[in-house]
């Protein structure tokens, strides 16, 4: 019996679109799962909605969202086993612990506090959550802030050494390992191939090329957008799946089976 994936988001749903496709297609793992998707580009993705269980949005969005089975209306949350959610910033995006010109001190306490308050400030997922009932919700969120464009590295914060942000890094996985065991989601961070030294960045080589929100497409040298890097390209979407196969990629009891309308 297949496993159903939903992958909702933003933009930041094409990178993950490439690396479900690398990987399925080199491993002969489609199989096992029916993978779909539902991305809304830019602000746009703010005005989806849930109503019951399906997913909703406004016609004025209809030109910046992409189905991948085709024109339709929103997807029923029930029909699948697991969603992955990306949008919104990475739970290990420094731009969440570090703030103005000064690095706080943080306590492992308050660590927590931001690390719960990340995916739970995106009100879709907060929705999304509400109705999932014993379905696998999975929080991934955007690539963290490119090394080369963050105003944390060299000298920008006092006190924010890569000596500190490994650290700081170590605590928060070390937190959401915990606590992944205990709540009704799964936060996924970046594996470490992905991450600068510091363990808290995207490297550049992750986001150069970025894909665009449906995955169809690689930014090129002569688009205007193409030093955008703020998305992840097809090798840091293969990172990610790998990742997050090792939580889906496992026998589960499959509630949506029954009524999964989307592909089988």
């Amino acid at each position: 019996m297949k496993t159903n994936v939903l992958v909702v988001g933003d933009s930041n749903v094409g990178a993950i679109k490439a690396g479900f496709e690398r990987v399925l297609s080199n491993e002969h793992k489609a199989d096992r799962l029916c993978v779909k998707y539902l991305a809304c580009a830019g602000p746009n993705f703010g005005k989806l909605d849930i109503s019951g269980s399906l997913l909703t949005f406004p016609e004025e969005v209809s030109n910046h969202i992409w189905f991948s089975w085709g024109a339709a209306p929103g997807p029923n949350i029930l029909d699948f086993d697991v969603i992955i959610f990306a949008s919104g910033k990475s739970v290990l995006d420094p731009r969440n612990f570090i703030c103005g010109k000064w690095l706080n001190n943080l306590s492992y306490e308050l660590i927590s506090d931001i690390v719960r308050s990340v995916p739970s400030s995106v009100i879709l997922f907060s929705k999304i959550l509400a109705c999932c009932d014993e379905r696998e919700l999975i929080f991934v969120g955007a690539p963290p802030l490119c090394e080369q464009q963050s105003p944390f590295l060299n000298g920008g914060v006092k006190g924010c050494e890569k000596e500190y942000l490994n650290v700081l890094s170590q605590e928060i996985r070390s937190f959401v390992q915990l606590s992944n065991g205990e709540k009704s989601f799964k936060t996924l961070l970046p594996p470490k191939d992905v991450l600068s030294d510091d363990g808290m960045h995207t490297r550049l080589e992750m986001v150069r090329a970025g894909l665009r929100f449906d995955g169809r497409t690689e930014r090129k040298p002569e688009d205007p957008d193409y030093g955008d890097l703020t998305h992840g390209n097809v090798a840091y979407g293969e990172s990610i799946v790998r990742s997050l196969l090792s939580i889906i990629d496992k026998p589960l009891s499959s509630p949506a089976a029954a009524n999964f309308a989307h592909g089988k």
